[in-house]
C-alpha cells in the first residue's frame, strides 16, 4: 500500500524578488507556503498575492517554526542577523536555508 503523504511547508522570510520569485515556483510545484515574513504588514500581504498563498506576517515568530524549510531570502547582509533570531525562536525541526545572491565582478583583461 502506497501512503501518501502532505507535501512540505516552506515558510518564507524576506519576501521581496528572490523570495517572491522561489515562493511562487515552490508552490507551483505543490510545496505549501507558511508563513511569508516581510519587514511590513504591506509587503508581506503583495508577496502573497505574487506567491498566491501563505500567510502575510511583519517579522519573526514562532508560527515559521512550523514549516519544514524556511527560506530566508534576505539581503546578504542580514544573514547573520536573520539566522541569530530564527535560533532565537527555538525549535529544531525546520531546516533553514538561504538562498545566497553573492555578487562578482567579472574582471576584464
Amino acid at each position: 500500500m502506497l501512503l501518501k503523504t502532505n507535501p512540505p511547508i516552506v515558510a518564507i522570510v524576506g519576501a521581496g524578488r528572490v523570495g517572491r520569485v522561489l515562493g511562487r515556483r515552490l508552490r507551483e510545484r505543490g510545496w505549501r507556503i507558511g508563513p511569508v515574513v516581510t519587514r511590513s504588514m504591506r509587503s508581506a500581504r503583495i508577496a502573497r498575492r505574487y506567491i498566491g498563498s501563505g500567510t502575510p506576517q511583519a517579522g519573526l515568530s514562532e508560527a515559521l517554526l512550523a514549516a519544514d524549510l524556511i527560506l530566508i531570502a534576505t539581503p546578504d547582509r542580514l544573514i547573520a542577523e536573520t539566522a541569530a533570531a530564527l535560533a532565537g525562536l527555538g525549535g529544531d525541526e525546520s531546516f533553514p536555508w538561504h538562498a545566497a545572491s553573492a555578487r562578482c565582478k567579472a574582471r576584464r583583461r
